[in-house]
């Protein structure tokens, strides 16, 4: 099972995608949102991303629209496109 591999790797990404999307053996929207955190603290554009949905929407964390935006900048600075999109429609 790819998932429990992945939740034995020292990715935090791929660790908070499990938690997120129940691919081990729980679903944590708190540890989740922990992961993606440490992930964009290490210069990940998709950690990045993935704390700003979070936030945005109050995944594993109380809902902070501005973090949520700060996080998506920093993903979009990377050149994600779909992050760029979002960060334009939250401007609009």
């Amino acid at each position: 099972d790819w998932g429990k591999k992945a939740l034995s790797s020292d990715d935090p990404l791929a660790c908070g995608l499990c938690y997120y999307f129940d691919l081990g053996d729980t679903v944590d929207k708190k540890m989740a949102f922990r992961l993606f955190d440490a992930s964009a603290k290490q210069g990940n554009e998709l950690g990045a991303y993935w704390r700003g949905y979070c936030l945005q929407y109050g995944y594993g964390i109380e809902q902070n629209i501005e973090d949520a935006f700060e996080s998506y900048l920093l993903s979009a600075s990377e050149g994600l496109v779909n992050v760029q999109f979002r960060v334009g429609f939250m401007l609009s």
